[in-house]
């Protein structure tokens, strides 16, 4: 490092200049030197999506966790059907409670609202 890239403060280095990109790759660094357990919080904070309390309170009085995480992901029946590979109806029936759906499908459907398979039940 150049010794112009350095300033001083009451005659001690206080400051140092350095490129921009630089600086960026000590910034990425310095994430690395977290401790596992506050690289552990980071990282279920960044994944760990939040609903709003109003979709989950519908789900807890009752309503189809299906239908409740399809609205609040903006799909139609439709859209929702073609992603899994059924039809309309078969969206609805589960909706409504008329039908179970098997593992598979309740995966894909987890999958395609991007929510965990646990919270459709």
């Amino acid at each position: 490092m150049n010794p112009k890239n350095i300033i001083e403060y009451q005659g001690r280095p206080a400051f140092v200049i350095v490129p921009f990109d630089e600086y960026q790759e000590l910034v990425k660094l310095k994430k690395y030197n977290l401790t596992d357990e506050q690289l552990y919080l980071q990282k279920v904070s960044e994944s760990e999506e939040y609903f709003p309390e109003e979709l989950i309170a519908k789900i807890l009085d009752g309503e189809n966790p299906i239908k409740t995480y399809r609205e609040y992901r903006g799909l139609s029946q439709i859209e929702l059907a073609k992603k899994i590979g059924k039809s309309r109806q078969y969206i609805f029936s589960l909706e409504k409670n008329e039908r179970t759906g098997s593992i598979q499908t309740l995966k894909k459907i987890a999958q395609t609202l991007n929510i965990d398979l646990d919270m459709l039940s």
